[in-house]
C-alpha cells in the first residue's frame, strides 16, 4: 500500500537532525547535516553521498570509488530518529532496500571536503541537486532552496573558466510537453538567479529535460521524488 498527501505546510518545518553513525545493510554509514544539506560516506565500495533533507525525507546521489557506480536513494528518518528505511536506484531501476539503525563503530570512511558539489564535478562532469524545491507547478525556487543555489554560486566564482548546463528534470506526473515546458522553466529560473547575483550569462545553459531521463522508477511515490530534480553538467 502507497499513500501520497499534497498540501501546504502551515508554519515551519520542525528541525531534524539525521546527522550520526548508521549500522545498514551497505556497512556502517556516516552523515553530517549542515540545515537541509547532507553529505556522508559508507564503507561498503568506498561510497560517498550527497544530497538535501525535507522533513525526515532524506533524497541523495550516491557514487561508489571501488567499482565506480553510482545512482540515487531516499530514505526516510523514523519518528524516534534512531533508524532510516529507503530504497536505492541505479540507472534509473529499483535496485533493492537501503535500512540502518543509528549507532554503533563508525565507518573507516570520511566525509568529502568542500561540500561535495566541486568534486563531483571536477570527478564526473554532472552532479544531481536535491535541495533547490518548487512548488506544485511553479518554477518559482523556494526560500529553503538559497543554501543549494549558494553552493552552485560559490563554485562559479571560485572556477571562472567553469561553464555549467543547468538541466531541470521531472517526474511523469503531466504531459510530456508540460512537463517539458516546467523543466525549461525551472531551469532558466536557476539561471537567472545565478545571473542576479553576478555570473555571467554566457557561462550558463538552461535545458528542460521533462521526465525523459528518469533516474528511479515514476510507479512509486519515492521514485517520482528521486525524479524531480535540478543536475549541473559542465560544458
Amino acid at each position: 500500500m502507497e499513500l501520497e498527501a499534497y498540501g501546504q505546510s502551515i508554519g515551519p518545518a520542525p528541525k531534524v537532525d539525521v546527522a550520526g553513525i548508521y549500522q545498514t545493510n551497505y556497512e556502517s554509514m556516516r552523515i553530517d547535516q549542515d540545515g537541509t544539506k547532507v553529505l556522508g560516506c559508507y564503507d561498503y565500495g568506498k561510497g560517498e553521498l550527497s544530497g538535501s533533507l525535507n522533513g525526515r525525507v532524506m533524497q541523495f546521489e550516491w557514487r561508489q570509488e571501488e567499482d565506480k557506480r553510482s545512482g540515487t536513494a531516499i530514505m526516510v528518518l523514523s519518528l524516534k530518529g534512531d533508524a532510516l528505511n529507503g530504497f536505492w536506484y541505479e540507472n534509473g531501476q529499483l535496485k533493492g532496500e537501503w535500512t540502518g539503525k543509528k549507532g554503533g563503530n563508525p565507518p573507516r570512511c570520511k566525509t568529502a571536503k568542500g561540500g561535495g558539489l566541486a568534486e563531483k564535478l571536477a570527478q564526473t562532469g554532472k552532479a544531481e541537486l536535491y535541495g533547490i524545491y518548487f512548488d506544485s507547478n511553479s518554477a518559482v525556487p523556494k526560500p529553503e532552496s538559497e543554501k543549494t543555489l549558494n553552493e552552485i554560486l560559490a563554485v562559479l566564482q571560485a572556477q571562472s573558466a567553469l561553464k555549467l548546463t543547468i538541466a531541470g528534470h521531472t517526474d511523469a506526473t503531466n504531459t510530456d510537453a508540460y512537463n517539458l515546458k516546467l523543466s525549461q522553466q525551472r531551469a532558466e529560473a536557476i539561471v537567472a538567479w545565478l545571473v542576479k547575483q553576478g555570473i555571467a550569462n554566457a557561462r550558463l545553459i538552461a535545458k528542460g529535460f521533462g521526465k525523459s531521463q528518469p533516474v528511479a522508477d515514476n510507479a512509486t511515490a519515492a521514485g517520482r521524488a528521486l525524479n524531480r530534480r535540478v543536475e549541473l553538467i559542465k560544458q
